[in-house]
């Protein structure tokens, strides 16, 4: 299983990295947004700038999530929970 590494830059500096194995792309993605979304919980409205970085043992950035693409996950899911949770397992 690949191991990710997820830097995290939130506020006025960076957050310690974390690390999982997990078995690909989709799922690091559906990691990174989860910890975007908690980072979102203690933020004020001028450190939404907040992103994590995602790289793997390979590629030196596999993608990265800004706190406003999480954001938007979260209310498409609000609005629509079903229809979201079709297209996660799509993918």
């Amino acid at each position: 299983m690949p191991r990710y590494i997820f830097a995290i830059r939130a506020g006025d500096g960076d957050a310690p990295e974390r690390a999982a194995e997990l078995n690909d792309d989709a799922a690091a993605l559906a990691y990174a947004c989860e910890i975007v979304r908690e980072l979102m919980q203690g933020l004020t409205p001028a450190d939404r700038s907040s992103l994590v970085k995602v790289r793997d043992e390979t590629r030196p950035i596999v993608f990265s999530i800004p706190s406003f693409a999480a954001c938007a996950q979260i209310f498409k899911r609000l609005l629509n929970p079903s229809d979201s949770a079709s297209r996660l397992a799509a993918a």
